[in-house]
């Protein structure tokens, strides 16, 4: 059995800038985010028969991986051709489902590195990134995934020529103190989707573009 964990993550500030709507064509995209110390869990094994068997809100026992339902594993089990007689499983410590703590992303990373997906932190993360925005047609950014590859507070910039910059923060002790003790998090019960959101995001930012085609015109 192969157990694989990425942490969660709270951002701060730049949310929405990570879009390749935003930074390919701005060159101040940044966020500024840090992992937290609640985990998504995968565990990977062989199963006792010859199928998929994918554990998360629901179960699935497939017998191709084009039945699959959950589109994050269907694209990366084809993509690395994972034969039949596996079992996936997903854990976490929160709830996961809509409340903004990049856990979908955390998902993909942990499954990836499951896998043994990428030699580096950066493959792993571009990779977790070109599975849910090409491959499972996502309309998201880029944050989550860096966040959940690297851990640690971070300061993460988007280039246009599609590189991303990660400088890990050197933050005292007390500032991590004060931080600890000034925030509180609750869980309202209240869900949404962040492909809702983006989806809203990148039409405004379509907008945008337009109102300064029609003022330099």
């Amino acid at each position: 059995m192969i157990l694989s964990r990425s942490p969660l993550r709270v951002s701060f500030l730049g949310g929405g800038s990570d879009l390749p709507e935003y930074y390919l064509n701005a060159n101040n995209a940044a966020t500024l985010s840090t992992s937290i110390d609640k985990y998504m869990y995968i565990a990977l094994n062989k199963a006792s028969k010859d199928h998929y068997k994918i554990v998360y809100d629901n179960i699935e026992i497939k017998n191709s991986v084009e039945e699959i339902e959950h589109s994050r594993i269907r694209n990366i089990f084809k993509k690395y051709n994972v034969p039949l007689g596996y079992e996936i499983s997903s854990f976490c410590e929160f709830p996961t489902k809509g409340t903004g703590l990049g856990s979908s992303s955390s998902y993909t990373v942990a499954v990836l590195n499951a896998l043994k997906v990428g030699k580096t932190k950066y493959e792993l993360a571009q990779e977790a990134y070109h599975i849910e925005r090409d491959l499972c047609g996502e309309s998201l950014g880029k944050q989550d995934q860096f966040a959940a590859s690297f851990g640690g507070f971070n300061f993460i910039q988007y280039h246009s020529d599609e590189t991303v910059e990660v400088t890990s923060l050197s933050v005292s002790a007390d500032t991590l103190d004060t931080l600890d003790n000034n925030f509180m998090m609750f869980y309202t019960g209240i869900n949404r989707t962040a492909n809702d959101i983006f989806l809203v995001r990148q039409t405004l930012l379509l907008v945008m573009k337009r109102k300064k085609r029609y003022k330099a015109t």
